[in-house]
């Protein structure tokens, strides 16, 4: 049974049509500080999965094309979503637009833990969540009429239809460790490793907790 609660709803009570939308900044601001102490504190992956369910609002920053203004009918964000025996992701995230549905895939690891050892290579923590990501996309690949009955059941629950098809080629997620964590050469690395694998990002929670300037939304990059 899929879980079909759109985690976008959470925001929308902190919505206004106004410039001056001081009840959503707040409303950030406190979200970010509170999650911050989270990951300073080294928290399991349940907690960091548990918080960031009641505040989807720190994905802001994450990359995830037509987050903002929360409301629109053409997004919605769902947790834990499961397909067969073998893939399951901490969130998912749909867009749609003319062109199609486009499905992110987030992978949630420790923020205490780093992408690379100091040798440059893998973390034992970073490397189970590649491996995973990759494994996600071959079994996308080779069930793609699975993926995409599943999918569009999600996508017909939060009135996303048919005319937005699934893309077979969603973006995957990895957030990892801290930006402190990573030097000149492990950025590199990962740096590498993207461009190696266009369809994947890899971010630290310091993505997650910076301010933005809300008139400034209208677009994302990806960054560490």
């Amino acid at each position: 049974m899929l879980n079909k609660k759109n985690l976008l709803e959470n925001i929308k009570p902190f919505i206004t049509y106004n410039k001056d939308n001081n009840k959503f900044l707040t409303y950030y601001e406190t979200a970010r500080n509170d999650f911050d102490k989270i990951i300073n504190k080294s928290a399991d992956e349940h907690i960091l999965q548990e918080y960031l369910e009641k505040h989807p609002i720190l994905f802001t920053n994450v990359g995830l094309i037509g987050l903002f203004p929360y409301i629109s009918r053409r997004s919605a964000l769902f947790s834990k979503i499961k397909f067969g025996e073998c893939f399951e992701t901490d969130f998912a995230y749909v867009h749609a637009d003319s062109s199609g549905a486009c499905w992110y895939f987030i992978e949630l690891e420790r923020a205490d833990k780093k992408m690379f050892k100091k040798n440059g290579d893998m973390s034992s923590h970073f490397n189970h969540a590649y491996r995973q990501i990759l494994d996600w996309q071959s079994w996308i690949k080779d069930n793609r009429a699975y993926a995409q009955s599943r999918l569009g059941e999600l996508q017909k629950s939060v009135h996303i239809y048919k005319e937005a098809m699934f893309c077979v080629e969603p973006i995957f997620i990895i957030i990892i460790g801290r930006r402190w964590m990573l030097n000149k050469d492990t950025n590199r690395r990962r740096i590498e490793i993207q461009n190696n694998n266009p369809r994947l990002k890899l971010i630290t929670y310091d993505r997650l907790i910076e301010s933005f300037n809300l008139d400034s939304l209208g677009g994302f990059k990806f960054a560490t």
